[in-house]
């Protein structure tokens, strides 16, 4: 299949290499904070470990649910319980934002504008597509550079991966044994 030709429609969710290290910082989070929840009780650490738990959970959700589907007829922008259908013709302009190696499609209908990012699996040929449907005198020369050399984005990936090792280690210091726990008789031996 060409970039700029489908066949009926095409559905882009979030990249899985962002996925799966965002998964497992979610259920190690909720891990760490179910370990210290009875250890601790209710302090500031457990409270933090509910907050960042809760969050990565949240954002989990956001982009498991985030799609792009394109087809003959328009584009359709999916997130956690919202969709929006553009026609080609509603999109106004198409711009681009790149903001270090995070891009964002900027399309601007009547209605006001929907954000297509490059988090999203297969970016290019998404951008490409985009391009070939709504016509030359509604791209931004932005976007074209942006095709031109596109942007690989793999530190989102990296910092994602780092974390978990990051709570790796602190689940394996939860959960070993202190050596102050360690019962050795401190009373001479009656020899």
């Amino acid at each position: 299949m060409a970039s700029n030709q489908l066949d009926d429609t095409a559905v882009y969710g979030t990249r899985k290499m962002l996925l799966v290290p965002l998964a497992l910082d979610a259920v190690l989070a909720l891990a760490l904070f179910l370990t210290a929840l009875p250890a601790a009780g209710v302090s500031t650490e457990t409270v933090t470990l509910g907050v960042i738990a809760l969050v990565l959970v949240v954002i989990l959700v956001e982009c498991l649910f985030r799609k792009v589907e394109l087809g003959m007829e328009g584009i359709t922008i999916s997130k956690f319980l919202r969709t929006r259908n553009l026609t080609w013709d509603d999109i106004t302009r198409v711009d681009a934002l790149a903001v270090r190696k995070k891009v964002y499609l900027l399309l601007s209908t009547n209605g006001g504008f929907h954000v297509v990012s490059n988090n999203l699996a297969d970016f290019t040929k998404i951008a490409s597509y985009i391009i070939s449907k709504t016509g030359d005198e509604k791209i931004d020369p932005a976007v074209r550079k942006i095709l031109e050399g596109p942007v690989r984005r793999i530190s989102d990936v990296v910092l994602l991966w780092l974390a978990a090792l990051i709570m790796i280690g602190i689940c394996l210091l939860y959960t070993s044994p202190s050596p102050r726990d360690r019962t050795r008789s401190r009373m001479p031996s009656s020899a």
